[in-house]
Parts: structure tokens; C-alpha cells; sequence
């Protein structure tokens, strides 16, 4: 304890003389600063608000300088803010060497400060806006994309069920995932927003190119079952004339399955095997062009002929090609009228806010 007395009083005596002379000019400048400002404010009263002489009002002039905003947090609507806030007014009672006095004062009721005057209030509104790029490349381009890959199972052989089925799963699967995924990080609010839009107008287009082929092979299963019943329909009259003419072509083993003969039947054909039958099997019969044998030969190969005209291949590639041209189509009409409606009709929110602030209009919402 000795050697650090002595060493304190060691370490005093060598400071110089300066260093004690900036202290002393400190203490005393403090001294008369606080003498001063108990002076100015000896009968300043803190609840009164300056006034000027013509009793007009007080003009306070604020300036901020913000330094830093942010975090920012999308999902609770909450940031955070570093800034200097800084208010100036002149104050008369404050000059020095002046005289004061005093008004007379009237207390009043709070209730009647509405109909006095109506009281200065600051407002600062930030307009916080996202960035348009980060969506653009994280949502907007992989919907488009995911759209656009879904039209590829319109040139898929329609045979190629296992293909179209798991190209349509896929892509209604990565829209959900994609779409509705990313909406974790953004704001829960109760209304739709621009990107709700696009997201669920995308994810109808990925679900309708799934059903266009659902609705092809129902059509053509449809038309398959009603042509099977046709032909069976001619099958069971060639049974009851007792006949084997629609055994050479006309009817073959393979009407179950569609498949027609590449050859036309023709009437002439038909004509000629009636008339190579023996005389025996055409003697009941005294005009072969009326006879039920000649009518059900014309009738089979007008239906052999429809038959292959409207072959079911044909109506699904026919409703193929129309989704080739339909799907992109009204996908670019969609995308057009999206963007020219939110960029040049739909307002923005905010803006909407901040203009009936300015004008004076109520904000219902």
C-alpha cells in the first residue's frame, strides 16, 4: 500500500503544469454555463409553448438524417431504424438580458383543444419497395418455365400414357412447391396480391395441360366402344342372313381392336362376289341390286370407309394440335394483360395511401 501511495504521488508531481491549467479552465467554464442557463431558465415554464409577438404560431423546424434501416422483417412487417432526429425553434423567453412577462393564463378543459386550434403533427411515411429482380428470377421465371414444360406432353406420342402422366404429376407437383412454398417468408395477409395471381393462374394452366389428357383418352375410348358397337351390329346380320360374305374383308378378325385393312372395299368388289356366289344361294332373289345381301355389302363399306375417314388417332391428334396452338396462346394474352394491368391501371397501395394523405381525403381501409 506504501509503494502505491508512492507512486501516485511520484506520478502526480511530474504531470505538467498545462495539463492542470486545461482542467481548471473545464471546471470554471462549466461553472458559468450552468450559472447562465439557471439564469435564462429561472421563470421559463417547460408547459407553456413559445409564442411569437403577433401571436402567430410557433414554426419548429426537424430535420432527420437516417444512418441505418433494417433488419427487415417481410413475414412480422417489422424493421428497425437508426436516424437523428433533430428539432430548432426560436424561443424569445430565453433571450438574455431581457425583460419577461408573463401572460395571463385561463385554464381550460382538455376537451377544448379541438375547438382552439388544431395541433401541428409530424408524419414520416417510408415507402418500403421489394425488389423486383429477386422475384422475377426466384418466382415469375421458374412459373413461366414450368408452364412452358407442361405443353411438351401435347407432341408425346398419346400412346405414351407412363410419359404424359408423369410429365403432368411433375409439374403440378414443382408448381405447388415453387408457387406456394416461397409465400413462407412474405407478410400473411387477407387479400390477394399480384403474385397470388400469377402463381394460381400458372398453376391452372400446369393443371389444365394434365386433364387435356385425361379428356383425349376418355374421347377416344368413347369413340372406340361406339365404333366396336357398330361393327358388331353388321357382324350379327351377316350371322342372320347365314352368309360368309363379310368373312373375305369387309368385317375381319380384327374389328375389336380398329385396325382396318389398308385396301378400299368397293362396291364393285362386292358386286363381283355376289355374283361369283352359286346360282343356288341367288335363285330366291330375282334383283341382286335390291337383294339384303347387295344393301348390307354397301353398308359395310360406307362404314368401313367412315370407319377409316374418322379413325380415333386422328380425333386425338386433331385435339392435340389444337392445344399446340390454344395453351401458349392464352398464356401470352395472360402474361400481356398481367403486366399492362399492374404496371399502367392497377395502383399501387401505398401510393393510393400517401395521395389521399396529401389531399386530405379519408382512408377507409
Amino acid at each position: 500500500m506504501f509503494m502505491i501511495l508512492l507512486f501516485i504521488n511520484a506520478f502526480t508531481t511530474i504531470r505538467p503544469a498545462q495539463v492542470n491549467k486545461k482542467t481548471t479552465y473545464n471546471t470554471t467554464l462549466i461553472r458559468y454555463t450552468t450559472k447562465l442557463l439557471d439564469t435564462i431558465l429561472l421563470n421559463q415554464d417547460k408547459k407553456l409553448r413559445p409564442q411569437s409577438d403577433d401571436g402567430s404560431p410557433l414554426v419548429v423546424e426537424i430535420d432527420i438524417l437516417i444512418r441505418s434501416m433494417g433488419p427487415i422483417s417481410e413475414q412480422n412487417m417489422e424493421f428497425s431504424l437508426d436516424c437523428y432526429f433533430r428539432q430548432k425553434w426560436l424561443d424569445k423567453r430565453l433571450a438574455f438580458n431581457q425583460a419577461y412577462s408573463s401572460k395571463p393564463e385561463i385554464p381550460l378543459a382538455s376537451k377544448m383543444l379541438k375547438d382552439i386550434w388544431d395541433l401541428s403533427v409530424l408524419k414520416v411515411y417510408f415507402k418500403l419497395q421489394r425488389q423486383q429482380g429477386y422475384y422475377v428470377l426466384q418466382i415469375y421465371t421458374p412459373c413461366t418455365l414450368l408452364v412452358v414444360m407442361s405443353w411438351v406432353s401435347f407432341w408425346i406420342n398419346k400412346e405414351a400414357s407412363p410419359a404424359r402422366v408423369a410429365l403432368g404429376i411433375m409439374t403440378v407437383l414443382s408448381m405447388s412447391t415453387l408457387g406456394f412454398g416461397l409465400r413462407t417468408d412474405l407478410p400473411k395477409v387477407s387479400h390477394h396480391t399480384a403474385l397470388d395471381i400469377y402463381i394460381l393462374s400458372c398453376f391452372g394452366f400446369v393443371f389444365c395441360a394434365m386433364i387435356e389428357y385425361a379428356v383425349i383418352n376418355y374421347a377416344q375410348i368413347v369413340y372406340i366402344r361406339k365404333q366396336i358397337h357398330d361393327l358388331q351390329g353388321l357382324d350379327s346380320n351377316a350371322a342372320m342372313g347365314n352368309i360368309n360374305i363379310f368373312t373375305a374383308g369387309l368385317i375381319s378378325a380384327r374389328k375389336n381392336t380398329l385396325q382396318l385393312d389398308d385396301d378400299d372395299v368397293k362396291l364393285a368388289e362386292e358386286k363381283a362376289r355376289l355374283e361369283a356366289l352359286p346360282w343356288y344361294k341367288r335363285i330366291f332373289f330375282k334383283n341382286q341390286n335390291t337383294s339384303m345381301f347387295y344393301r348390307m355389302a354397301v353398308k359395310a363399306a360406307k362404314a368401313r370407309k367412315k370407319l377409316r375417314m374418322r379413325d380415333p388417332a386422328k380425333v386425338v391428334n386433331r385435339i392435340d394440335n389444337f392445344s399446340k396452338i390454344v395453351f401458349p396462346s392464352l398464356f401470352i394474352l395472360f402474361n400481356i394483360a398481367y403486366l399492362i394491368a399492374y404496371l399502367y391501371y392497377i395502383p399501387d397501395e401505398v401510393d393510393e395511401l400517401l395521395y389521399a394523405i396529401d389531399n386530405g381525403t379519408p382512408n377507409n381501409s
